[in-house]
């Protein structure tokens, strides 16, 4: 079959093409199909590993200069993947007819019978132009995106092909775009048939990408064909314009691109090309008549019905054998229709029309294919077909009436539109870790705040690695427009590994015990929703550990904060980031799990999966940065095939990649990879425990400081958990496998402070009276929160110390220079809080900057453009240098910094110290005049 469809070409072609090889062959090198181990076994059309004699595209006039140096590789891929679609089993050959696809798309056998093998012979053709051993000679394609008959959509300009209004006089018009068109005449080159591509067609994702684009999402939008388009499809609908592809035996017509004509309600009309899943169902339906024909005489004719037949049976190549069958274009069904998802026709009286009473649902004809005839070649008729009924239900298989109601059904059980669980919702979407300082850059928050919401959901605050004290006016602002917009914005609290890595982090206050990291976790969470309120979305659970642990104490331990961050806190999203692959026993812990967080190279060469899959992709949320733009789409469909539903793709690097936004191209790029969803919230189970009082009976002050107080008790049988309330409030919540709790955020010098802990028991028996303790805090020395500040060289290495009485979210040493005379001095300003006694205002400048904890701690030095007599702020860049060893034994801090190869002065420092309590800086140095009163 395959080689008479061949045969029949070569006759046919000698009135249309030439095979002489084209003289304007152009700088780019022609594109053959040659197809690739992977893709071989699935072209069931061919029998040659080599296409010898296939159809070579040529010419690509100004694809590089209107759409860059990838343009070429999009369009000779698209080729490639209409290729693909046209060898599909099922389409090449042994079209199976009564098939749900082939009678949504080609018409009931009763209205195709006498097409049926043309419409075979033109995909069997198809497919055999594009790769051929067998054709007596190759024939050539001229590729132009020059747009010679001025019709493509310029930016900021109206579609040329249709008037700007999108109705009129009662007629309705599907507002849509032109993505190519096709003419089988060159106007240069009147011997080859001419492909010109719009840019439109360039932001089409690739045929891999759009199944992974489309399998995203779950019922009722998966099963949308339109969420499958392509270039490949588009690439196949212009070639079944030219004789050289699409021609069939006799009788051979042009396959065109019609217009049919509805009634939508009982006032409006539409009138629109058949272009799309809805509008191609609706032609494959119609009843016909005696005067223009049968729907399969049409079908034949229309490129869209073709195109879409390969498409659906390629998608089910893809996902077990499913056929993507939304729309639902249907007859006389009770109730209203679903837009974009069910098309009910009615026959009232002589009127035939599609039930809505909404205008407004004409929105979901528009969109799939280009607003003007795409072939320029002159249509097999004048008129558009009027469509007034409907091929009965009668003339279809039983099989397949069954199919449609069992579809309708599910959809109605979705009301049609899609929940958490099941449908859009569910799509893949962005999350950004957007440690994006607001007040240093507010208009990338303002586009970060602009984004759709159901594109761009989820976003995270960090103020100073973690809540700090008081609130921050420009984080609130920020924080609040997220909420109003229904974005979820998430609080940053660190969890350190629960101190267990590597790293051997601690807490602030210098704790690696369990309970004291759950301590510190707990109150950072409460210290959020208390700054920011209701406003605030969640908590991003950063340095996630991701081992189960011991009879599973790490992950139960993160379970027990989900939940008590729930309880606390109703409808809080949670994210943990272990930023790498974590075991199934933290599936439940948290709503998300952040399980790569790493670069392009490692991602697309390196990765490491989870052993197990989740039961929704949401669940799992991948950032990758280093990201090329013209990758975006690629690494989005990668991540969607590896079960990441939330996802962060940046052109940003170490050793910081967050703290920048992308450009608008780049962003946009993006948001049009994904399609889009809201973040998964889990709901904690209704509590039936109780909080017994009198349990345990030995409860004690352990230890307190200037800011904190520990408690230990010894485990009640049966114990659930321990609450810990301090003055009469829950403050901590903690698992039964600790009995130690550490309360901080006191003030220094606080007494009677009243403490209890109470048992968590399944019932409230037992117990007795609330026994309180009471305790008091240090008061801190005359010097304040930073004492005993001092440093000694030996040599090249000067070491520093100071006892930190509070703990804070950073502390700091900085380091300067031997300064110029006043007001000519340059680097990072530190301002004295007062004036002195003479109204005169100081500050300090330092080049170098020490920064870190006991595992990595950097040495960076100054790199703005600072100077004392400029009115401008200072710039906060700093430029890495090395690294200088810190520790910490206790409240002292000591520092090792290696002056080798610097113009540091070892005398001229600060200490500082911020977050969580009132920034202090100790001012060791030279104090300058830089104002007066």
């Amino acid at each position: 079959m395959v080689l008479f469809a061949a045969l029949t070409t070569f006759f046919l072609l000698l009135r249309c093409t030439s095979a002489a090889t084209p003289t304007d062959l152009g700088d780019e090198t022609p594109y053959q199909v040659i197809p690739t181990g992977t893709d071989a076994p699935q072209a069931t059309g061919t029998v040659s590993p080599e296409n010898l004699i296939g159809t070579q595209l040529y010419g690509y006039v100004d694809c590089k200069k209107n759409f860059g140096g990838g343009a070429k590789g999009k369009i000779d891929d698209a080729y490639y993947d209409a290729w693909l679609l046209s060898n599909t089993e099922g389409v090449v050959s042994n079209i199976d007819w009564n098939n749900a696809a082939a009678l949504e798309f080609l018409g009931a056998p009763a209205t195709n019978k006498d097409q049926q093998s043309e419409i075979q012979a033109v995909f069997e053709n198809t497919a055999t132009v594009i790769y051929s051993n067998i054709n007596p000679f190759p024939h050539w394609i001229k590729i132009r995106c020059d747009d010679p008959s001025n019709i493509c959509p310029k930016s900021n300009q109206d579609d040329p092909c249709q008037s700007s209004s999108s109705k009129r006089d009662g007629q309705a018009k599907a507002k849509t775009t032109l993505l190519a068109y096709a003419t089988n005449v060159d106007p240069d080159s009147p011997s080859y048939p001419m492909i010109n591509l719009c840019e439109g067609f360039f932001t089409r994702r690739s045929l891999a990408d759009a199944i992974s684009f489309g399998n995203a999402y779950r019922y009722p939008e998966k099963a949308k064909l339109s969420n499958y388009d392509n270039r490949g499809a588009l690439f196949l609908h212009e070639l079944f314009h030219l004789n050289v592809a699409a021609n069939s035996p006799d009788p051979n017509p042009s396959v065109l691109d019609l217009n049919i004509k509805i009634k939508f309600g009982r006032n409006g009309i539409l009138d629109t090309p058949a272009y799309g899943p809805l509008a191609t169902k609706v032609l494959a339906r119609w009843q016909g008549n005696s005067a223009v024909g049968t729907a399969g005489f049409w079908v034949q004719r229309n490129a869209d019905n073709l195109a879409y037949y390969a498409l659906a049976k390629y998608v089910m190549t893809k996902n077990g054998g499913i056929y993507p069958h939304l729309p639902i274009v249907t007859y006389e069904i009770d109730g209203p229709p679903h837009p974009g998802s069910l098309a009910s026709f009615v026959t009232e009286g002589s009127d035939f029309y599609l039930n809505t009473t909404s205008d407004d649902d004409i929105t979901v004809w528009s969109g799939d294919y280009p607003g003007c005839d795409d072939d320029l070649v002159v249509s097999a008729t004048s008129s558009t077909l009027s469509i007034d009924g409907f091929v009965p239900a009668s003339d279809y298989p039983d099989s397949y009436n069954k199919q449609v109601s069992t579809w309708i059904e599910e959809l109605g059980s979705t009301d049609g539109v899609s929940d958490s669980g099941s449908g859009g919702d569910a799509g893949q979407q962005i999350a950004i870790a957007s440690y994006i300082n607001p007040l240093g850059d507010s208009a990338s928050w303002g586009r970060l705040l602009a984004y759709d919401t159901n594109k761009v959901s989820v976003l995270v605050a960090n103020v100073l690695n973690g809540p700090d004290y008081v609130v921050d006016e420009s984080w609130k602002s920020v924080i609040d427009q997220a909420a109003s917009q229904g974005k979820k914005i998430l609080g940053y609290v660190r969890t350190g590994y629960l101190g267990v890595s590597q790293q051997q982090f601690t807490t602030r206050l210098g704790s690696h015990d369990l309970a004291d990291w759950s301590s510190q976790i707990e109150q950072d969470i409460d210290k959020w929703f208390e700054l920011y309120g209701t406003s605030l979305g969640g908590i991003f659970f950063d340095e996630g550990w991701p081992e189960c642990g011991p009879n599973n104490i790490y992950a139960d331990l993160y379970a027990y904060i989900n939940n008590y961050t729930k309880r606390k806190h109703p409808g809080a999203y949670t994210v943990l980031n272990p930023g790498s692959p974590i075991a199934q026993c933290f599936e439940d812990t948290m709503d998300t799990l952040l399980t790569f967080e790493s670069s392009y190279e490692t991602y697309t060469s390196s990765y490491v999966p989870n052993d197990w899959t989740p039961k929704d992709p949401r669940k799992l949320w991948h950032i990758i940065y280093k990201v090329p733009q013209d990758q975006i789409a690629t690494i989005a469909a990668l991540a969607s095939s590896r079960h990441a539903g939330l996802l962060e793709i940046t052109d940003d690097d170490q050793p910081n990649p967050y703290d920048n936004l992308p450009s608008e191209a780049y962003m946009q790029a993006l948001i049009g990879a994904v399609p889009g969803g809201t973040p998964p919230i889990d709901d904690l189970a209704t509590a039936t425990s109780s909080y017994v009082a009198g349990l345990p009976s030995d409860v004690a002050v352990f230890s307190s400081d200037y800011s904190s107080v520990t408690l230990t008790w010894s485990s009640v049988a049966s114990a659930l958990g321990y609450a810990v309330y301090k003055d009469g409030t829950i403050v901590l919540e903690l698992p039964a496998s600790l009995t130690r709790a550490t309360v901080g955020m006191l003030d220094p010098g606080s007494s009677s402070i009243s403490f209890e802990v109470r048992t968590v028991l399944a019932s409230g028996s037992g117990g007795g009276s609330s026994r309180m303790i009471s305790a008091s805090t240090k008061s801190l020395p005359a010097d304040g929160p930073i004492a005993n500040v001092r440093y000694t060289q030996n040599g090249d290495t000067v070491v520093y110390k100071a006892d930190i009485l509070v703990p804070y979210a950073f502390v700091r040493l900085f380091i300067g220079i031997k300064q110029p005379d006043v007001g000519i001095g340059s680097g990072w300003p530190i301002q004295v809080p007062e004036v002195d006694a003479q109204g005169v205002a100081h500050h300090e400048i330092v080049n170098y900057m020490v920064e870190g904890n006991d595992f990595y701690s950097g040495f960076y030095k100054y790199t703005g453009a600072w100077y004392e007599t400029t009115t401008a702020n200072a710039d906060w860049t700093w430029a890495s240098i090395g690294v200088a060893p810190q520790s910490q034994s206790g409240y002292t801090y000591t520092w090792n910094v290696p002056f080798t190869g610097t113009d540091a002065v070892a005398s001229e420092y600060v200490i500082q110290g911020q977050g969580y309590a009132p920034i202090k800086n100790v001012f060791m140095g030279t104090l300058r005049q830089y104002g007066t009163i």
